[in-house]
């Protein structure tokens, strides 16, 4: 008689979780541990170019991607460090998945016609940056959110950003469509192929 075993259970899936994951984690980790002295380091990287702030590095280039053929994307890996740098406010939980445009939408709200004009110009001025100026539209915007301590999915902005200068505009539309009709989403997962991926 053959003995008697336990079928083991199965394995648990495993996460999948990219480079871009990966890299917000490590910053949200950041705060978490009150690490005043890296998040200084990021900041000192706004408005910077890659590799003109050396104290970054450590903090980002370990979660770079190797993609030898979009060289420019390591540009929107330290963007989005150095504005991490200025408003370190992770969005967490079940609200994950935001996009900037649903971000500023509810600063919108909340201001009401107080600030909503202004809030509503500087909207149009990020739809409409091109790729080189959109730092310094969002560095602004980062600006008002973190006088109200609003948190934002900063994951989501680096995948945005990277897919920024697609000519079908997938980020823009999205971040359009939750503004202005209000819809909490994410930028659709269906950007085109040819965009280059984080995750």
């Amino acid at each position: 008689m053959e003995p008697i075993t336990a079928t083991p259970p199965p394995e648990a899936p495993i996460p999948r979780t990219g480079p871009t994951t990966a890299f917000i984690n490590s910053l949200t980790h950041l705060v978490d541990r009150g690490d005043r002295a890296s998040l200084a380091a990021l900041r000192r990287g706004l408005g910077k170019a890659p590799g003109d702030v050396a104290s970054m590095h450590p903090l980002v280039v370990p979660y770079l991607p190797d993609d030898a053929h979009h060289p420019r994307n390591d540009e929107a890996w330290y963007l989005v460090g150095s504005l991490f740098g200025l408003h370190p406010s992770p969005l967490r939980g079940e609200r994950r998945g935001l996009n900037f445009g649903a971000t500023l939408r509810q600063l919108r709200d909340a201001r009401g016609d107080a600030g909503g004009p202004g809030i509503d110009r500087r909207m149009v001025a990020i739809l409409n940056a091109h790729r080189d100026d959109v730092g310094t539209h969002l560095r602004q915007a980062i600006g008002l959110l973190r006088g109200g301590d609003w948190p934002v999915d900063w994951a989501q902005l680096l995948r945005d950003i990277l897919a920024w200068d697609h000519p079908e505009r997938p980020a823009q539309r999205g971040w359009a469509r939750a503004y202005y009709r209000g819809t909490p989403a994410s930028t659709p997962a269906s950007t085109p192929a040819t965009t280059p991926t984080a995750d």
